[in-house]
C-alpha cells in the first residue's frame, strides 16, 4: 500500500465518519495497533477472535502503574522485536502518556502506530473524541473511532505488505536506465526479448524488475517511461521507484524543484512533447505519476531469498515497510553530509551485510566498468551485488538473470552527461 492509500484509510480524529465508511479498518502487517475499550474482555476478545489477531498483550491484565511501566514496555519491545503483528487491548487510557515511548519504539522496530478508540454511549464519544484531538496534537494521526456496537461487527484485515510480491521467477533485474532507450533495448534484445511491438516479450515469460531512476541525463527518458509503464500494465514487468523518479512526480505536480543533476534533461523532452501534442503529455504524465506513486520500496521476491531495491537496506529492515526503510531504499546509506556537487554522502552498507537473502540494487554508480567495455567483470559483495552501471556516464547497463544469477551488459553508446 503506497503513502496516499495509508492517508486514505486513516481517519481524522477532529472529525470521524460513518461507520460505513470504516468498516473494515485495513492495517498493514508491522502495524501496532492500540485499542482503548471502556467494555468487558468478553466483548474484545470475541472482536479478536472474529480479526486473529495474534501476538495479543492484555494492559488490563497488568494495572499500569509507575512500577510495572517499565515492565510492559519491555514485553512490547520483545514482541516488537519478532516482527510480527501486535494488538494492545487497554482498559485505561494511561497508555497514551506514554505516546513519546511508544513512537520510538516503533522507529527503532519500523513499525506504524495506530489508535483504535472504542465508545458505548453519546457521552463516552464526546471524550473519545477529545482523546482523539489530544493524541493528534502529539503527533499520533491514524486513529480510528468505533461504538461498541459497530466493533461487534468490523473486521480489520490485515493487509499483506506491498514488498512482498508473489511473481515467481525468472527475473531479469535491470539496474537505472537514466533515460538510456537505445541501451534499454538493446540490453532486452541481448536477454531474448521480443522487442518489435510497443511492449517486449520474453519467451519463457521471464519477467523484468527495474530498480528505478528511469529518466534524466540521456536523451530518450520519454521513450522509457512509457515502455516501463506498459510492460508493468501487462504485467510483464515489475518496478521500484528511485530518487530521481521521485524528484520528476514532484515536477510533474507541479512542486518547485531544484532542476540539476540530470533532471533538466528530462523536463526539456516532456517541454517538447506538451508543445508539440498536449493530450500525450498528460497521458504520460497521468501514468508516470501513478507508475511512481503505487510501487513499493523494494520488492521481496522468491519466497523471500531475493530482495530489489534502488539504493540498499538492511538486513533487519527485509519483511517490513516504514518511512525510514522509505528512505533507506530511495538513497542507501548517508553520513547526512553533502559533497562538494551537492549530492549525499553514501555510505557502503553491504560491506556490513551478513543476511541470507540475496540483495540487488543500484543508485551508486559503479566505478569499475570502462567506456565501451563488451562485458566488465561484476561479482557479488556479500550476498549483495550492485548493478548501476552508470550508463549514462559511459558505462553499461547491466541486467542480472535470477535464479542463473549471471550478468549481461549493454555497453552505452556515448557518454550523455558529464558530472
Amino acid at each position: 500500500m503506497n503513502e496516499q492509500q495509508n492517508k486514505s484509510n486513516s481517519l481524522n480524529p477532529l472529525y470521524p465518519k460513518s461507520h460505513k465508511e470504516i468498516n473494515p479498518i485495513p492495517l498493514e502487517e508491522n502495524t501496532l495497533l492500540i485499542i482503548r475499550t471502556p467494555v468487558g474482555k468478553f466483548l474484545y476478545k470475541e472482536f479478536l477472535s472474529l480479526n486473529k489477531i495474534n501476538n495479543l498483550l492484555l494492559f488490563s491484565d497488568y494495572p499500569i502503574t509507575k512500577e510495572n511501566t517499565p515492565f510492559i514496555m519491555e514485553e512490547m519491545k520483545n514482541i516488537l522485536k519478532t516482527g510480527e503483528f501486535l494488538a494492545i487491548i487497554l482498559t485505561e487510557e494511561k497508555i497514551f502518556h506514554h505516546l513519546q515511548t511508544l513512537q520510538q519504539l516503533c522507529n527503532k522496530y519500523y513499525y506504524h502506530l495506530k489508535a483504535l478508540l472504542i465508545y458505548s454511549n453519546p457521552q463516552e464519544k464526546q471524550n473519545t473524541l477529545k482523546t482523539a484531538k489530544t493524541l493528534n496534537r502529539q503527533g499520533l494521526h491514524h486513529i480510528y473511532m468505533l461504538s461498541t456496537d459497530e466493533l461487534k461487527n468490523t473486521l480489520i484485515p490485515i493487509i499483506p505488505l506491498p514488498v512482498k510480491n508473489p511473481t515467481p521467477p525468472p527475473y531479469l533485474i535491470i539496474g537505472d536506465v537514466h533515460g538510456c532507450y537505445d541501451e534499454l533495448i538493446n540490453l532486452l534484445q541481448k536477454a531474448g526479448y521480443d522487442t518489435s511491438d510497443e511492449i517486449p516479450i520474453h519467451p519463457q515469460n521471464r519477467t523484468a524488475v527495474f530498480l528505478g531512476d528511469l529518466t534524466d541525463r540521456g536523451d530518450g527518458s520519454i521513450k522509457v517511461m512509457n515502455l516501463v509503464i506498459n510492460m508493468v500494465k501487462k504485467q510483464k514487468a515489475l518496478f521500484i521507484a528511485g530518487n530521481h523518479d521521485i524528484k520528476l512526480v514532484k515536477y510533474l505536480e507541479g512542486k518547485n524543484i531544484s532542476q540539476e543533476h540530470g533532471i533538466e534533461t528530462t523536463i526539456k523532452e516532456l517541454n517538447e512533447l506538451r508543445d508539440k501534442d498536449p493530450d500525450s503529455f498528460n497521458t504520460l504524465r497521468d501514468n508516470f505519476i501513478n507508475l511512481v506513486q503505487s510501487a513499493p520500496s523494494y520488492l521481496l521476491l522468491d519466497e523471500g531469498k531475493l530482495a530489489v531495491t534502488h539504493g540498499g537496506i538492511k538486513e533487519k529492515m527485509i519483511g517490513k515497510d516504514h518511512k525510514t526503510i522509505r528512505n533507506i531504499c530511495l538513497y542507501g546509506e548517508t553520513t547526512g553530509k553533502f559533497d562538494e556537487k551537492g549530492l549525499p554522502e553514501r555510505l557502503d552498507w553491504a560491506a556490513d551485510y551478513t543476511g541470507k537473502t540475496f540483495i540487488v540494487y543500484g543508485h551508486t554508480p559503479r566505478t569499475d566498468i570502462p567506456y565501451n567495455c563488451p562485458q566488465p567483470d561484476i561479482k557479488p559483495i556479500n550476498n549483495t551485488l550492485n548493478i548501476d552501471g552508470g550508463c549514462c556516464f559511459g558505462g553499461s547497463l547491466i541486467g542480472f538473470y535470477y535464479p542463473d544469477k549471471k550478468v549481461i551488459t549493454a555497453p552505452a553508446k556515448k557518454v550523455y552527461y558529464i558530472r
